[in-house]
């Protein structure tokens, strides 16, 4: 179970879970033909005649060893708190019990049993890589994240792909060791369709490898970074694939001073915007227009939601109808002898967010409002901001992840709802939706729930920086989608 981007990108190769994310992100079948739910139980139905690499069967014991190993106290690794629901994990995790009280097995079928119906759980659960106890039962759990691709182990997983050979560095302390190559080979009895690819190649680049060279290099798949882009399709030997990494940047009001508490003042703020320039101007271009803390194209995405693209004249309209004027044409807004004045905090030492802090100003000032920049330190920040609730606007990203459950930073009682935006239809409407495990029941929910904020605007969502893949002309099959790229079976190579 890999700790590293890299090795994540080649445990999804090797490795498979009981379910995978489809190009909506609804669950679909993996290594589970099917899944049910009622109330808090989730039964998964596993394929019948599923096999490791290595030709063993895969039974029900190895999901349940999986699950085991994530749930161990010394484990480390990214799915570390994706089974915390499950009934009796806390108590397993603790040492207190040998079992985990909510995962039974009756034949090919394993039923996960949760304190209380969580939506988020299921794909939680469904998408932790499925792990063979026949080989990793013996290795200590905290050793198989630096462990799960080092040659002497052979890792074998039930993906498209099968580990053939790992190529090791040995550092210059004679003891610090780094996988530099890794070749993979087709899996003929892959159980979702034999790949078309018969070998898939990954290689270590160095910091000072040449972008531009990838032809040279041999190299056909490359995540890149966004000022390389024209560089890498200046000889056009490669395309350029872009999709939502998993956060977005937001500005955030603090809605208990005024004048936050008037919608219209943040409706005018949201107007005043240029997102689209600050797309090219902190990520060269290559970004997404976020208007609602769901990746878009998601099942949870309405689609229907206003756009708020910059007009500058419907923004001093709304600040003029809140009751800001400029009696004395200074070109900054005021009422009652206050003039519309505001401090933006963000973090330092980051280009990006000064860059994009700075537009902020500029945008607010051609409405009428007078900002002042002021950047911290990330603790800093988040001291004042989370804790101390002592700001006007801050700056800052949030995650954007394939579940649409926004609780964590827009419940009314959460604690960082920092902005302490209170809805209660809004409140009711996210809790009913982590509730549900069924999508369609979930769906009309998250619906409802981004039509009143798209509304009410508790914060101002910007855009999400892009993930950046340069992929060989020569490459065909390449798909991306809002959970990235997908189906690598399917590539095949001209």
């Amino acid at each position: 179970m890999a700790t590293e981007a890299g090795d994540l990108e080649i445990n999804k190769l090797i490795f498979s879970s009981l379910l995978q994310y489809g190009s909506d992100l609804r669950p679909q079948p993996d290594l589970a033909q099917r899944y049910t739910v009622k109330g808090a139980e989730i039964t998964f139905t596993l394929r019948e005649g599923l096999k490791w690499h290595d030709g063993k069967p895969l039974n029900p014991s190895d999901v349940v060893f999986t699950f085991e190993t994530v749930l161990n106290k010394q484990y480390r690794g990214p799915y570390k708190g994706l089974l915390k629901n499950v009934k009796g994990a806390a108590d397993f995790s603790a040492g207190k019990t040998v079992f985990v009280e909510g995962i039974k097995v009756d034949g090919n079928r394993i039923t996960i049993t949760l304190d209380k119906p969580h939506g988020p759980t299921l794909m939680g659960i469904g998408t932790i890589p499925i792990i063979p106890a026949h080989i990793f039962r013996g290795v200590p759990v905290g050793k198989l994240a630096e462990k799960s691709l080092v040659p002497e182990l052979k890792p074998v997983g039930t993906g498209p792909f099968i580990l053939k050979e790992a190529s090791v560095v040995v550092g210059a302390d004679g003891k610090s060791r780094k996988v530099s190559e890794v070749t993979l080979s087709r899996n003929q009895g892959y159980h979702l369709g034999k790949p078309h690819l018969d070998k898939v190649r990954f290689k270590v680049l160095g910091q000072t490898a040449n972008t531009a060279q990838l032809g040279e290099l041999g190299i056909d798949i490359i995540r890149i970074r966004r000022e390389e882009a024209e560089i890498v399709t200046r000889k056009g030997l490669h395309r350029l694939w872009d999709w939502p990494e998993g956060g977005y940047y937001y500005l955030a009001a603090n809605l208990a001073y005024r004048p936050f508490d008037d919608r219209r003042v943040r409706l005018a703020m949201a107007y005043s915007l240029d997102r689209e320039q600050m797309i090219k101007k902190a990520f060269d271009g290559h970004g997404t227009l976020i208007n609602a803390p769901f990746l878009p194209g998601s099942w949870a995405d309405p689609g229907n939601i206003t756009n708020y693209t910059p007009d500058l004249q419907k923004s001093r309209d709304l600040f003029r109808e809140a009751g800001w004027t400029d009696p004395d044409d200074d070109d900054i807004l005021e009422q009652d002898g206050r003039e519309l004045t505001f401090n933006l905090f963000f973090l330092k030492d980051s280009p990006q967010d000064e860059a994009i802090a700075g537009m902020i100003k500029d945008d607010l000032k051609k409405a009428g409002a007078r900002v002042y920049l002021v950047p911290k330190d990330r603790d800093a920040l988040l001291e004042q901001v989370f804790k101390r609730r002592s700001f006007d606007l801050y700056l800052l990203t949030w995650k954007l992840g394939p579940d649409p459950d926004v609780s964590a930073i827009f419940a009314p009682d959460s604690p960082i709802n920092a902005t302490g935006f209170r809805n209660n239809r809004a409140g009711k409407v996210l809790k009913y939706a982590a509730e549900f495990m069924d999508i369609s029941q979930r769906q009309p929910l998250y619906n409802e729930w981004m039509l009143l904020a798209n509304k009410e605007l508790p914060i101002i969502f910007l855009f999400a920086p892009n993930n950046v893949m340069a992929v060989s002309s020569r490459v065909r099959g390449f798909e991306v989608s809002p959970a990235g790229h997908q189906y690598p079976w399917k590539w095949w190579v001209r």
